[in-house]
């Protein structure tokens, strides 16, 4: 294996974690955005997060992480030319 196909082996390695870092966080957002609210109005519970979450402001950081943080990874799949096996997405050069 040359020194080429090794460093780009290794950054694509290095992209996948950090992708499926950022998917695991994205994920992590929309389990707290669902649960929170079902919680507070099922059991009475977590009362100051929703609170939290009720807040207009509150809503659209949320949102507007959760639409960066897949913006980003999906810039990374792309601008990285490798093939990236995430939820069935293959990009690859040589599959044209």
């Amino acid at each position: 294996m040359s020194t080429d196909n090794l460093h780009s082996a290794q950054i694509s390695a290095g992209l996948n974690g950090f992708l499926f870092f950022l998917l695991f966080l994205v994920l992590a957002l929309l389990i707290l955005l669902l649960v929170v609210p079902l919680v507070f109005d099922r059991w009475d519970k977590w009362a100051g997060a929703n609170r939290w979450l009720s807040e207009p402001r509150a809503t659209w950081i949320l949102l507007i992480t959760g639409t960066m943080l897949s913006l980003l990874s999906a810039m990374m799949i792309i601008i990285s030319g490798e093939c990236v096996e995430i939820a069935f997405l293959c990009t690859t050069a040589d599959s044209h």
